[in-house]
């Protein structure tokens, strides 16, 4: 394939989903030229290499030595670690946050919201963690770094010392519904109770919609939509009211104080 084509990523992507296709999101993991057998049993690695090798050798196609990692328990990935922990953020990238100078110019405040929207499933309540950064941004507004715009980029910095894991949701497990509603965004955070240590795991932190005007109004009165929660196969229809989050199958709420959230189980 010849170099500096615009489409040249996509084509080879293409193709290489054609190649395995049937071992995708299985056996193998591969985006571009990044190709990882996985398996959850050491058992299992054996088979999976030698099916992803016989698949590569039909083809014709080549691995660099030089590139290859074997029997590894964790490594990156498209800027996150992944592990049998779960996914993590990318030590390096916290660094570079936890390391910049306050802000000075918008240009360096719209490269720092972009390096948080990178790990923004990370990060919960984000959009409201950043609201006197956003208000940088407007038309015609000045570019003053206050004291709430120190204090929202510290808070960010220390959030980030210790973000949390992002665990695979099991199987057969009820999961835990967590709403954020304020008064200009919306955003949730799903999760599921670990029965050994008795304590809740994020599984995905959404970041929060921030709302605007018309999209205001009208989130205050049509539904948000449906949420699948295949643990137990059930569906959560959640819809916003002016006052009142409720659901129309019966669940178990728990106001959270201080954040204006509602724990659906």
């Amino acid at each position: 394939m010849p170099f500096g084509l615009k489409n040249a990523g996509a084509t080879y992507q293409r193709a290489m989903i054609t190649l395995f296709h049937d071992m995708m999101h299985k056996e193998v993991e591969v985006y571009v030229d990044d190709m990882i057998a996985k398996s959850k049993e050491g058992e299992d690695h054996l088979v999976n290499q030698k099916r992803l090798f016989n698949r590569l050798r039909e083809y014709k196609l080549r691995l660099n030595q030089a590139k290859c990692t074997f029997g590894a328990r964790s490594g990156k990935l498209l800027g996150f670690v992944v592990s049998e922990r779960g996914i993590e953020v990318d030590p390096d990238k916290v660094k570079a946050i936890k390391e910049l100078p306050p802000l000075s110019t918008v240009r360096e405040v719209r490269g720092f919201l972009g390096r948080l929207n990178y790990i923004a499933r990370f990060i919960a309540n984000l959009t409201d963690k950043c609201q006197p950064l956003f208000r940088l941004l407007r038309k015609n507004a000045a570019m003053e770094w206050d004291r709430e715009c120190q204090k929202a980029f510290d808070t960010i910095k220390a959030y980030l010392i210790q973000p949390p894991i992002l665990i695979p949701p099991a199987p057969n497990r009820p999961l835990i519904l967590y709403l954020t509603v304020r008064q200009q965004s919306l955003g949730c955070m799903l999760g599921q109770e670990d029965e050994s240590t008795r304590t809740e795991r994020a599984i995905l932190c959404t970041p929060e919609f921030h709302l605007v005007g018309a999209r205001m109004r009208e989130a205050c009165a049509t539904r948000l939509g449906s949420v699948h929660l295949p643990g137990d196969g059930r569906r959560t229809r959640v819809r916003r009211s002016r006052h009142l989050l409720f659901t129309t199958r019966r669940s178990r709420a728990v106001e959270l104080p201080g954040s204006r959230g509602t724990r659906y189980t």
